[in-house]
C-alpha cells in the first residue's frame, strides 16, 4: 500500500468522522431505541465511530512502519562496501570532504 494513500483515506475517514457524530451528520442517528449493546443508538454510533478511528490508525501505523522499514533496508543497501551496515550514522566520512 502506498502511504499518500493510506494517509488520504485516514483523513477523509476523519473528515466523515467529524461529520457523522457533530450536528446536523448525528441527527438520523439520534435516538435512544433500539439498544445495541446495552448502549443507547447514539452512543452506540459513536462508539462505533471510536472503534473505527482505532482501526484505521492501526492501519496507518502498520503502513508507515512497514515503508520506515523498507527505506532503511533500502538505505542499507547502499552503504559502502567493507562497512557494516548502518554503522557511522551521523559521522563525516573524512576521506570525503567539502569543496
Amino acid at each position: 500500500m502506498n502511504v499518500r494513500w493510506v494517509r488520504g483515506g485516514a483523513g477523509a475517514f476523519f473528515l466523515l468522522f467529524v461529520l457523522a457524530v457533530t450536528w446536523p451528520g448525528m441527527l438520523p442517528f439520534n435516538r435512544i431505541r433500539p439498544q445495541l449493546l446495552g448502549l443507547p443508538f447514539s452512543m452506540f454510533w459513536i462508539a462505533l465511530w471510536v472503534l473505527g478511528s482505532f482501526l484505521v490508525l492501526l492501519l496507518v501505523d502498520r503502513v508507515e512502519s512497514r515503508a520506515r522499514r523498507e527505506d532503511e533496508e533500502a538505505r542499507r543497501g547502499r552503504s559502502e562496501p567493507g562497512k557494516a551496515p548502518g554503522s557511522g550514522l551521523g559521522e563525516r566520512d573524512p576521506g570525503r570532504e567539502r569543496a
